[in-house]
């Protein structure tokens, strides 16, 4: 019953030069509507995001065994 947005999901077009900016401990993603899709690109910062954040604290290092779980299961559908 939990819901999340499925960001990394194989189905969701992807342009070409999408990132993730991050800005005050936010993160957005921003793109030019005329590239071609590259959702590997976007996959590689995230798993760049989640060995650049790597945390002690027991909350944190939760919430990226999620998201490393979130990645690994977007990637098999890739």
């Amino acid at each position: 019953g939990i819901y999340f947005l499925d960001l990394l999901n194989n189905g969701i077009t992807r342009k070409k030069n999408e990132r993730i900016v991050s800005q005050n401990h936010k993160f957005s993603i921003q793109w030019n509507y005329e590239d071609d899709s590259n959702l590997e690109k976007i996959i590689n910062s995230v798993e760049k995001l989640i060995r650049k954040n790597e945390s002690n604290d027991i909350k944190i290092k939760q919430k990226y065994d999620w998201l490393k779980s979130y990645l690994k299961n977007s990637r098999s559908g890739i």
